[in-house]
Order: structure tokens, then sequence, then C-alpha cells
């Protein structure tokens, strides 16, 4: 008899497990909504923000060495977002957020006598100069703290400009030449050729700065009740090396454009 109703419990048990599991959740889901209701009622507004990025790491000021750009290739960079804004009036507040982000990018441009260093025969890395094709990639993974003013233009509109601190926590810098010739050294010393179908690489990635700070403005227009659509410009104040690097001579600031789509609590 015992082992005929056995099914019977263990059926019962799991019944009045998941009934104590669906009380336990709509019993957060109600205290979560009370707490959000609260926060709203004294001037908090959060949002979770998901979009995409363009742009790229920049040489400011453009050198007179780069002669033309060939090729970009923007990459897929996706950031995932959330903030909490702090409304102190009807118009004015501020922004604090945590941010996951991707940078990248892909380029190819036309040197003159452009400093760098490559791998040549051997995995040797030699320093000099090279005039020809020159191809980079660049990717970076961060987590970033960004704090804004904002100024609520009316109920749909906002705009927000402030500063970000971020740590990347992995990315790499590779590429490579080919077409071209290499300078030895110097602008003058012991030239090497490379036809177009030859080439030369260069991988600074354990160079990369670990540390990005920079400004941000942008804006958000409420699409619907709860959904928002929003664009960003965030230019970075440090360059992606250390002014230790010496392999290149340019300075590379990463400057990307954001847009996406944010739903306010």
């Amino acid at each position: 008899m015992f082992t005929t109703n056995k099914p019977y419990r263990i059926m019962k048990q799991i019944l009045l497990s998941l009934l104590c599991l669906l009380s336990l959740t709509a019993t957060a889901q109600e205290t979560r909504d009370k707490n959000i209701l609260a926060a709203l009622r004294h001037g908090w507004n959060f949002e979770l923000r998901a979009g995409l990025s363009m742009g790229g790491t920049a040489p400011i000021p453009m050198p007179r060495e780069i002669r033309g750009v060939e090729k970009y290739n923007p990459k897929l960079n996706v950031h995932v977002e959330g903030q909490a804004t702090k409304w102190f009036d009807p118009h004015w507040g501020l922004v604090m957020g945590l941010r996951m982000e991707q940078k990248g990018m892909v380029t190819g441009a036309r040197v003159k006598n452009y400093h760098t260093s490559l791998l040549l025969g051997g995995g040797a890395e030699v320093s000099g100069n090279w005039t020809g094709y020159v191809e980079s990639n660049y990717a970076a993974a961060s987590i970033v703290l960004p704090i804004s003013a904002a100024y609520k233009i009316n109920d749909y509109g906002k705009v927000q400009a402030g500063l970000y601190a971020g740590y990347r926590f992995d990315g790499s810098f590779t590429g490579h030449v080919t077409d071209g010739h290499f300078r030895m050294g110097s602008p003058i010393g012991e030239r090497v050729d490379f036809p177009a179908d030859k080439q030369a690489t260069y991988d600074f990635s354990d160079e990369l700065n670990r540390f990005e700070a920079g400004m941000q403005v942008g804006g958000s227009w409420r699409a619907y009740r709860h959904f928002l659509v929003y664009g960003e410009l965030r230019a970075s104040f440090t360059p992606i090396f250390p002014g230790s690097f010496t392999a290149l001579t340019t300075k590379l600031y990463p400057i990307y454009v954001s847009t996406g789509f944010s739903y306010l609590f």
C-alpha cells in the first residue's frame, strides 16, 4: 500500500513546493514594485539601456604621416547600462550609472614615414619608419561608471552631459603592414621592401591602458510610456596607450557615438 501511494506523495510535495515558490515570487515582485513606487515618490527614476556604439580610436591631432584612409569597419559594439536619476526639481537632476560596453574598429590607411614597431622574420621586434599600407584591429571590453547632470525639457525630452571613468578588463590592438617599405631605426635606415603579397605584423595588446576617463553628452526622447530612444557622444581624455609607450608616436583617443533603447521603470 505504501509503495502504491509513494508517487502521489511525491507529486503532492512538488505541487506544494511550486505553490510556495510562486507565492514567494509574487511577494518579491510586490515588494520590488512598492520599493520602485516609493523611490519615484522621492524623485528617483530608473532606466535600463541597451544599444550599439560606432566610432574608433582617432589620432588627435591628425598626423601628417597619415595620407589617406582606405578602409573602415566599425564592428558591432554592444553596451548595456543601468541608470538612476535623482530629480532635485521639475527640470534638474543627477544621473548615475553602471555600464558594460564593447569598443572596436578595423581601419586601413596609407602612411608615409610612420614610426612604429614591427615583428619581422624570426619574431624579432624592430622599430623604424613605415611607408605604405597599414591595417589596425582594435577591440576593448570595459566596465564604466558615468555621472551626468540632466535637464528635463518636458515630459518627453531630456538632455544630459557629464564625465565617466572606466576600467578595461579585456582588449587587443593588432595589425599588419604591406605594399610598401620599412626603414629600420630611422627614415634613412636600412630599407626592407614588402610587396603586396608580403606583410609584417604587430601586436600591442599588452601595452593598452587599463583605465579610461572622458566626457559624454546626449539626450533621450520618450516614445511610449516606459520606452525611450537615446543618443550619446562619448570622447575619452586618455589615450589607449600610456605615455611610456613609444612604438607609436601618435596618441589615439576613443571617440564613439551610441544609440539605443531604454526601459523606464
